[in-house]
């Protein structure tokens, strides 16, 4: 069984780019509303919201969290992966005679 580390790599990648961006569509406005009602509330009552009830409304579901802190590290290493540490992959004479062959091939 061959392993193939670089569709893994690239797999984790995605995956955290959409927990990333899950968070930042979905997540985060729902979190602002939540603080924004209880800031409503408290301030009907006449007090204000202390420290530990804001960081109870803006807690953080922990695997969305590591799937937003490991996604630019994960696409740093894809991308040096795939550009500067395996560069037999990607010649550039030899992308450029490919291209070239296509070209006249049209």
């Amino acid at each position: 069984m061959d392993f193939d580390f670089a569709l893994v790599l690239v797999a984790l990648t995605f995956l955290a780019a959409l927990g990333w961006v899950y968070d930042r569509v979905m997540l985060s406005a729902n979190r602002r509303q939540r603080i924004a009602v209880a800031a409503a509330q408290a301030a009907e009552n006449g007090t204000s919201l202390s420290d530990d009830t804001l960081d109870g409304l803006n807690k953080e579901n922990p695997l969305i969290d590591t799937a937003r802190s490991l996604f630019p590290v994960l696409f740093i290493v894809l991308i040096l992966r795939s550009f500067w540490w395996n560069r037999s992959r990607f010649h550039p004479v030899l992308c450029c005679q490919h291209l070239k062959s296509v070209i006249l091939y049209w």
